[in-house]
């Protein structure tokens, strides 16, 4: 399987609180930009887990919108509609905010692969959380923050079998 996770946009520094923080129009379009780099990978996403947070959920929106004007893009010029379909689940999940810990993350993504294996899966998160993620998953020392650059708008692919730490491959870390 494989497990994409995307740190959220640029956002506004002020808010009356942390989780109404909005995406900055830089914050958009950078994270328009990561999407459009990376559709043809994304495309093989079903799942889309997303933090509660607005800026999080702007920022999968703008992801999904990205997919779905490719997707209708294909259909249109293929004229094949009804084998194109491509449905993903999308949930918000309170276990994707900023201060939680790794291993509850793990916990509940192994549930979900012995539920449905072989599930590619998008998380759509904060930092330090996604740092740390990448770092457990890739058998690497936590570090703060995480010792992987995941700058807003940054996106890693990893591979993996089975949803463990120190299982996981680093395909790819995009950062815009």
């Amino acid at each position: 399987m494989k497990l994409f996770i995307l740190r959220h946009g640029d956002a506004e520094v002020y808010a009356s609180s942390d989780d109404k923080r909005q995406l900055t129009i830089q914050g958009q379009q950078n994270v328009t930009e990561t999407a459009r780099k990376y559709t043809k990978e994304l495309s093989a996403v079903s799942n889309i887990l997303v933090s509660p947070y607005v800026r999080a959920q702007q920022t999968a929106d703008i992801v999904l919108s990205n997919l779905s004007l490719e997707h209708s893009t294909q259909e249109h010029s293929t004229q094949e509609r009804a084998t194109q379909a491509h449905d993903f689940s999308v949930s918000t999940v309170d276990f994707l905010t900023p201060n939680i810990q790794p291993q509850t993350v793990i916990n509940a993504l192994f549930t979900m692969q012995r539920q449905v294996p072989d599930q590619n899966i998008l998380l759509v998160s904060h930092q330090p959380l996604v740092g740390y993620l990448i770092e457990l998953f890739c058998q690497r020392k936590p570090n703060f923050m995480g010792g992987y650059p995941m700058s807003p708008a940054s996106m890693a692919c990893l591979q993996m079998d089975v949803i463990a730490a120190g299982c996981a491959e680093l395909v790819f870390l995009h950062n815009p």
